[in-house]
């Protein structure tokens, strides 16, 4: 889109500063009809590259998201396990006691 906005301006552009470009330039309403329409494709790009931009973002929160929780879960089973051996430590130490008390 901007490549042909571009392009098209550069148009307009050479042919006002043409010798009497200006004052020989007849506006009709094929003219006027064009740049209303220009507007309004010009509007429907800029509304799709907004949605893209929204959407590329809500992308990248929800991976930031899961990562968050991805990393609560990894630290949550860390702390778990940690505890699990410390019981289990604890009552290998018990059943030997008890195994040299018999």
């Amino acid at each position: 889109m901007k490549e042909r906005s571009f392009i098209a301006q550069r148009s307009v552009h050479d042919a006002v500063i043409a010798p009497n470009g200006i004052f020989e330039l007849k506006i009709d309403p094929k003219m006027i009809k064009s740049v209303k329409h220009s507007r309004t494709a010009c509007q429907i790009a800029m509304d799709r590259d907004r949605q893209t931009q929204t959407a590329e973002e809500k992308r990248r929160k929800d991976k930031k998201r899961k990562s968050e929780q991805l990393n609560q879960l990894l630290q949550k089973k860390s702390r778990i396990e940690e505890s699990k051996s410390e019981e289990i430590a604890q009552l290998n130490d018990e059943i030997e006691r008890l195994k040299n008390s018999i």
